[in-house]
């Protein structure tokens, strides 16, 4: 278990490990109808070297659908301050610096433009300013292009350039339609990027919309979940009363090979075999 002083270069080592349970068959089995295969159950964690790739291209598609569904075209990045504040803090805590402070900002923002919407990604510097360190929080946001109530003018960079400086906050910017697409394209798939605390979530959305990465891959109506200790008759069974179809063929290879053939053992006399052994127990001549 990593502790509170970890290093952003543990943090990475923990990161690019796969968990000790995940698809041990620790945290049981799923039948796949369409693949026709038992499988054993994933972690399902970011923080899974194993589990990651395929949970980034689920929240992938998650993200494209609340974009769509909800108007999203501009894309904000905010940083943590420069040098001598991280110099006083460590890069665990410039994410609870940070989170702090834009809960503070969006208030204001919400305030002026009450239409505001957000999706918000927390990330680590990789590769900061000449003389930074590594791992320090920056966001990525994606929202959509609220007015103001008074002006009608919508959200920009003037804007949040001129609040952003009552908070500890180091640079505020946010462009329109196209950013979104190439961030969406490339820079979301950086891994680097993805090595933040592990108590932290990943993606964070306001109260108008719901994400749940992940989801997607342990819905399936048509899997059969389970648990570790479930033996090869209880999986059979199971998929001929959901399916109406035999358990995959392999699953009979392997039940027979592990089937102990009764090995006999004993001695000739004029062709004939005497004293044979059963399991090391003394039978009668055959």
């Amino acid at each position: 278990m990593l502790k509170e002083n970890t290093t952003f270069q543990q943090l990475h080592k923990y990161y690019n490990l796969r968990r000790s349970y995940c698809g041990t068959g620790n945290l049981g089995h799923v039948y796949s109808y369409r693949q026709d295969r038992v499988n054993p159950i994933t972690c399902n964690r970011l923080t899974c070297v194993k589990c990651r790739p395929k949970l980034k291209k689920q929240i992938h598609l998650d993200l494209l659908r609340l974009i769509y569904d909800n108007d999203l075209d501009n894309h904000m990045v905010l940083t943590f301050p420069g040098k001598k504040a991280r110099q006083r803090f460590t890069y665990s805590q410039s994410y609870d610096i940070l989170t702090h402070e834009w809960n503070k900002f969006r208030k204001l923002i919400k305030y002026h433009f009450p239409d505001f919407k957000w999706i918000r990604m927390p990330r680590a510097q990789t590769n900061p300013f000449p003389g930074n360190p590594i791992g320090y929080c920056h966001e990525h946001l994606i929202t959509n292009s609220p007015r103001h109530k008074i002006t009608g003018r919508k959200l920009d960079h003037a804007f949040l350039e001129e609040k952003r400086k009552r908070y500890k906050i180091g640079y505020a910017k946010i462009r329109e339609n196209q950013d979104v697409a190439e961030y969406l394209s490339k820079d979301f798939f950086h891994d680097e990027e993805w090595i933040i605390p592990i108590n932290l979530r990943h993606v964070i959305t306001d109260s108008t919309m719901i994400l749940k990465p992940g989801q997607g891959y342990a819905m399936d109506p048509d899997n059969i979940y389970y648990t570790r200790n479930a033996d090869f008759k209880t999986i059979e069974h199971s998929i001929m009363l959901k399916h109406n179809q035999p358990a995959p063929f392999y699953l009979y290879l392997r039940e027979f090979s592990q089937i102990e053939p009764k090995i006999l053992s004993g001695h000739y006399v004029d062709e004939n075999l005497v004293t044979p052994m059963i399991k090391n127990k003394e039978t009668r001549s055959l």
